[in-house]
């Protein structure tokens, strides 16, 4: 599976529902920011081993509605090392497709151990 550094583009279909989960597996904070065209960004932070990520709001998932024209959205991965937030590495994303719905998994890795959990994403699109 090839990867890139940070950003991720996810084919979004118009008037689309994402239900948007993270979660962390990692020492380094992990910030996770989701731009679906027309729609402000979503963005989720956290750190440690298993942690489900939340908004500033302290939610840990978000309901987006991709708008009528929509092409694809952004994912940017990032991870919070020497005082600054730096890209992680991020895999292309894992597709289900369900007919009327499709599931994503985006992963990232912040270092060298090449675990590709550090900050995962979850996306339910229907």
């Amino acid at each position: 599976m090839s990867s890139v550094i940070g950003t991720v583009y996810v084919p979004v279909e118009p008037n689309n529902t994402w239900q948007i989960n993270c979660i962390s597996n990692a020492s380094y904070p992990q910030r996770v920011t989701v731009t679906l065209p027309g729609a402000p960004p979503t963005v989720f932070s956290g750190q440690g081993e298993n942690r489900q990520m939340t908004t500033s709001s302290g939610s840990m998932c978000s309901m987006v509605q991709s708008n009528s024209c929509s092409r694809s959205a952004t994912i940017l991965i990032e991870n919070f090392q020497g005082g600054r937030w730096v890209p992680s590495k991020v895999m292309q994303p894992i597709v289900t497709d369900m007919g009327m719905a499709k599931f994503y998994i985006i992963k990232s890795e912040d270092g060298s151990d090449d675990d590709w959990n550090d900050a995962t994403v979850y996306i339910y699109s229907r």
